[in-house]
């Protein structure tokens, strides 16, 4: 296929265009995500506040003239099935929270491949590149460098002692299998 210079400057100019909008909805994406995890923070902040608070009521529960009583011992466990909970959900959020900063990164790395595909786009060229096809006449190597056998016939592939074009027996095909 070939282009001609408007065609190229044109797909040109249109593929910057996507490629500098792909950028910008990428960072318009990772600021929400920053945002969000901002907020994310705040709640982590909270609940580990709490759990100190927690942690500090056990204790001094637990140190506490009347720490032998049932209703001492049971607010000690009613805050320790809090603090519990409490770990869950920071650990959740935890995790929530390294899955937003895995996404922040691969955004920001999205935003700057866009960037400079565009700036590669500005001076790429579409070159007409010649293919050149083995001719299965030819027993020359192939692209991979394997030598092109030519057979007579389908016959020349079944049996496993006739020989083929080259000299060789036949490789053991599915036909002669």
């Amino acid at each position: 296929m070939t282009f001609t210079q408007k065609q190229q400057v044109d797909h040109r100019v249109a593929f910057i265009q996507e490629c500098r909008q792909k950028a910008w909805g990428a960072r318009c994406h990772a600021d929400w995500v920053g945002k969000e995890l901002d907020e994310v923070l705040a709640v982590y902040q909270k609940l580990q506040a709490e759990d100190q608070t927690l942690d500090a009521d056990i204790k001094e529960l637990s140190q506490a003239v009347d720490s032998h009583t049932v209703d001492n011992r049971e607010k000690r466990k009613e805050k320790q099935e809090r603090r519990n909970k409490i770990a869950q959900e920071m650990a959740f959020i935890g995790q929530n929270a390294q899955q937003g900063q895995k996404t922040l990164a691969q955004l920001h790395q999205s935003a700057e491949s866009a960037l400079s595909l565009a700036a590669h786009a500005e001076t790429w060229e579409w070159e007409e590149v010649e293919a050149k096809m083995p001719n299965p006449e030819d027993d020359g190597p192939n692209a991979e460098g394997n030598k092109i056998v030519v057979v007579e016939t389908p016959g020349d592939l079944c049996g496993n002692t006739k020989k083929l074009s080259d000299g060789s027996t036949c490789p053991g095909c599915r036909a002669c299998q």
